[in-house]
């Protein structure tokens, strides 16, 4: 006959020592382990997610001074083109009228002229009697703007009166900032300038190779700093002719 448990509980066929739960220090130490796992994880995803945006914002900026530095280098290699430099050879008077070239004492601005428009012949650009559709001057130079370093670009216009030339330290709004102080500050643009003298057939030529040197940093984060260095050739060398 078996025999019934009127006290509602059972007899525990298993109780003993491996029957036991997790006492509170095992609790804390596989918590502690947890959270070590876990923290773990979460710095590395934070660093990757801090990496990804500085390599994102560093790649801005690389692409920011590339562009202003190709845009540097094409207007200093146009430099001293003259659309009617033909009709100049074939009327006995050779010579090149757009090709001044100037840097100033600080080598931070430049200034250069060409024409490349036949109809704004004439006249040479840096002469005060020039037109303004005469006068295709060019210019760039380095200022601080609250601070903060901008590239600003001579912008010539059709309506400028003839007495008011270009110049490095001119603050008129001829000049026109080509980058953002929002967004990043030049820390550096200098130019420099290597003189080449070549004869050629009794022709004294000299090339002229400019060096360009351009450093920015962003403006919301100075650490992310980029330096690009080029060099152009202004291909108009100035060529001085014997006298007959």
């Amino acid at each position: 006959m078996r025999r019934l448990n009127v006290s509602g509980t059972w007899p525990c066929r298993v109780c003993g020592v491996h029957a036991r739960g997790f006492s509170v220090v095992e609790l804390m130490v596989a918590l502690a382990a947890s959270l070590v796992v876990v923290g773990s994880v979460l710095a590395f995803t934070v660093a990757t997610v801090q990496s990804n945006a500085e390599t994102i914002r560093a790649t801005r900026l690389t692409q920011d001074i590339r562009v202003v530095m190709g845009l540097l280098t094409r207007e200093i290699r146009r430099a001293g083109h003259d659309a009617l430099a033909e009709q100049s050879i074939a009327s006995n008077e050779p010579g090149n009228r757009f090709i001044a070239f100037e840097v100033n004492e600080d080598g931070n601005c430049v200034l250069l002229a060409y024409n490349r428009r036949p109809a704004a012949g004439g006249a040479w650009n840096l002469d005060p009697a020039a037109t303004p559709q005469q006068r295709e001057l060019k210019g760039f130079r380095h200022v601080l703007v609250d601070g903060v370093g901008v590239i600003e670009a001579y912008a010539s216009e059709s309506d400028v009166a003839s007495e008011d030339l270009p110049d490095c330290e001119d603050g008129s709004d001829l000049w026109r900032p080509i980058t953002s102080a929002r967004q990043i500050d030049i820390t550096e643009l200098n130019f420099d300038i290597a003189l080449i003298e070549r004869n050629v057939a009794g022709v004294d030529i000299t090339v002229r190779q400019i060096g360009i040197d351009l450093a920015a940093r962003l403006t919301t984060d100075p650490v992310v700093f980029r330096r690009v260095r080029e060099s152009v050739r202004v291909r108009a060398d100035e060529v001085f002719f014997p006298d007959p």
